[in-house]
């Protein structure tokens, strides 16, 4: 039976990389704040271990030790959980850019400060990547502003977006490249736009 897969940050890589070569058919993607880069994401991972040693006025190394160590094949504690060199290796391995989705419907969801704000350069780079790969995605920016608690507008894109990309039976032609937005009537709650 088909799955669709929903992965955050570096879970939509992990996403990516499994829809290359399923092992059960993909019919369509949710990547919510993707990372571009699993090189730089297990850095800043690998800066949590050199932090608590600081903190513990222990001699940490750096990060570029702590690879050193994994490439020795050495096992790495980090916040409580053990780094094996196999999946460091397959992590460091992961560019956004190189995963081009397949043929399936394809929801990121990219986070703005305010509304009107472009795709960061990273991100449309990504795009442009991925079609010249003849693939495609539907992008929505929802803003990332306060909400009073247990408060959901109606016009509000993130959600909006969220619930159509989860909707059975609503799926999105994977040729069309376009880029999601609404329109809703309150400007205030508009948080999607079309990028050119």
């Amino acid at each position: 039976q088909p799955v669709s897969l929903w992965g955050l940050r570096l879970g939509a890589l992990l996403a990516l990389d499994y829809a290359r070569a399923p092992a059960l058919p993909v019919s369509s993607l949710m990547l919510w704040q993707p990372v571009h880069s699993g090189a730089a994401f297990l850095t800043q991972f690998l800066r949590l271990r050199t932090a608590g040693a600081m903190l513990a006025g222990e001699e940490g190394g750096g990060t570029a030790a702590l690879r050193a160590a994994l490439a020795a094949n050495e096992v790495l504690e980090v916040a409580g959980y053990d780094l094996h060199p196999q999946l460091a290796q397959a992590i460091d391995a992961l560019k956004l850019a190189s995963l081009a989705p397949p043929a399936v419907p394809v929801h990121w969801f990219d986070l703005a400060a305010s509304d009107g704000r472009p795709l960061n350069p990273a991100a449309a780079a990504t795009v442009a990547a991925w079609r010249a790969a003849g693939a495609g995605a539907r992008v929505q920016r929802p803003t990332a502003r306060h909400q009073p608690p247990g408060s959901i507008p109606s016009g509000n894109c993130q959600m909006q977006g969220l619930c159509q990309a989860l909707e059975p039976g609503r799926e999105n032609d994977p040729s069309d490249r376009s880029w999601s937005r609404t329109s809703p009537t309150n400007s205030r709650d508009s948080a999607c736009h079309r990028a050119t």
